[in-house]
């Protein structure tokens, strides 16, 4: 594909590896929310050992911080991995199937009768970016476009749908060295 729009883990992947030029990100701050329903509040994410919580599978972002959360295999919960859309784990939680689940913060807002119990550190946004094939006018072009979709009252539903309120300039360097968290994954290549 000549554009993504992906975590800044894999953006930053593409940059260093594809030839890839970052564009914009989302102005909000990347941060993911491991959620519980109430009953499951008390014990924190200790309490969660003995569950399961479930996940987009790896190289996702949320199943990442969840290893850095519990970076001892023989100390942490199951990791369910199934999840088909962020909104999937959700669903689980609500109906029991899974104690917990770990969300990008742009979903947990939508659920306040869930409860954090863990918030991950902060990454830059998801980001937009044009692959080496796209001229450098054209990439001008779709970023410059990009940056004025708040100013558009009838794109204000695109954005809210893609969990932002607006998009920023970003730059190689900005994004730099957020791939190291893909080594963790099987396939890495180092």
């Amino acid at each position: 594909s000549d554009f993504t729009f992906e975590e800044v883990i894999f953006a930053d992947f593409r940059a260093q590896r594809q030839g890839y030029s970052p564009l914009v990100r989302v102005a909000e701050p990347t941060q993911f929310s491991l959620l519980v329903s109430p009953e499951n509040e008390a014990g924190g994410t200790r309490g969660l050992l003995a569950g399961n919580i479930v996940s987009m599978p790896s190289p996702s972002l949320g199943y990442l911080f969840l290893g850095e959360l519990y970076p001892n295999p023989i100390a942490q919960p199951e990791i369910v991995s199934n999840a088909q859309t962020w909104k999937d784990g959700v669903d689980m939680v609500f109906a029991q199937e899974a104690m917990a689940t770990m969300v990008p913060q742009f979903i947990a807002e939508q659920y306040p009768n869930l409860v954090s119990v863990h918030q991950s550190r902060s990454l830059p946004g998801r980001t937009f970016s044009a692959s080496g094939k796209v001229p450098a006018d054209v990439r001008k072009s779709v970023a410059d476009a990009m940056l004025k979709l708040q100013d558009n009252p009838e794109m204000i539903d695109v954005l809210t749908e893609l969990g932002t309120t607006r998009f920023v300039p970003t730059t190689k360097a900005e994004i730099a060295g957020n791939e190291r968290m893909l080594r963790r994954v099987f396939g890495y290549p180092k």
